[in-house]
């Protein structure tokens, strides 16, 4: 299997490894690793859990994997606390992006430490990680990995992040986490054959994304 290789792109003056730290090599075939900044517009409800922003702006991520039938396709989710009190994780499902079709939730879970998955494949993630459910997050940045499957080769699978429950003070709040996650199946995963539809749905559901949230 080749090695999956993280490409970052700068925009609005900063990049992935800027914002977010650098990726962690995966096993796969390569799609791009993209970031963006949009205007601040999620479904948080008011809590102190926010998606990563940057000079006031949603900082949007994208990553994935050329993948196999039921494989995952995994990326990470950057949130941040701004409480000082922690809050608890309670559920998390796919946000689907209008236009194309939406995977199977493989897993969630809360990486440990600084450790950053850009994109890469396979469930659980070659990154330390806790379970989702019932994690506590504290103060600051946390990094919460998501993977995503699909079922059908030659479709790519997008979703643009997380939609995530948690309890702060005994009440439930949402908030959305930004993420973009592409699982573009393939019959075979292959160094030496590209798959164009693979770039473009991906570029496509991370265009749309970036302005949903702007």
């Amino acid at each position: 299997m080749p090695p999956f290789r993280t490409v970052a792109v700068a925009l609005a003056g900063g990049g992935l490894c800027l914002l977010t730290g650098c990726g962690v090599s995966q096993p796969g075939s390569p799609l791009q690793s993209r970031t963006s900044v949009g205007p601040l517009q999620s479904l948080s409800s008011g809590g102190p859990l926010q998606s990563l922003s940057k000079d006031g702006q949603h900082v949007v991520d994208a990553g994935g994997s050329e993948v196999t039938p039921g494989e995952s396709a995994d990326t990470t989710a950057v949130v941040v606390n701004d409480a000082a009190a922690p809050v608890t994780l309670v559920s998390a499902s796919l946000l689907p992006v209008s236009g194309h079709p939406v995977g199977h939730l493989t897993g969630a879970a809360v990486v440990v430490g600084n450790n950053f998955l850009g994109g890469g494949h396979g469930w659980p993630p070659d990154v330390p990680v806790r379970p989702f459910t019932g994690a506590i997050l504290h103060h600051g940045r946390n990094h919460i990995v998501l993977g995503m499957s699909g079922p059908a080769a030659g479709r790519v699978y997008v979703a643009a992040g997380l939609k995530i429950t948690y309890r702060y003070r005994g009440a439930l709040s949402t908030m959305t986490a930004w993420a973009v996650v592409s699982a573009c199946v393939v019959p075979e995963v292959r160094i030496d054959h590209s798959y164009p539809l693979c770039d473009r749905e991906t570029n496509s559901a991370w265009t749309e994304v970036r302005n949903e949230a702007g």
